[in-house]
């Protein structure tokens, strides 16, 4: 299943255990909001992908800001 949404496991960092974001826009190794998705344990950990809805602010407000843009363009 390839979506757009990954969830980190919780096998690195323990702040992000659980913290779901988007994928970056351009098909890269990062999160939207600047995250790495290299697997290195030491920092963010494995992920998988998900449906689940993103509960990371940064992704979300970047998503909001993104929307503002499109309405005054």
């Amino acid at each position: 299943m390839k979506t757009n949404k990954i969830k980190f496991i919780g096998d690195g960092d323990d702040v992000f255990k659980d913290s779901i974001h988007f994928t970056g826009a351009l098909g890269g190794d990062y999160t939207l909001c600047g995250l790495t998705l290299d697997g290195d344990k030491s920092t963010c950990g494995s992920f998988e992908n998900t449906k689940d809805k993103v509960n990371c602010k940064d992704c979300q407000e970047i998503v909001s800001y993104c929307k503002s843009i499109r309405k005054t363009w």
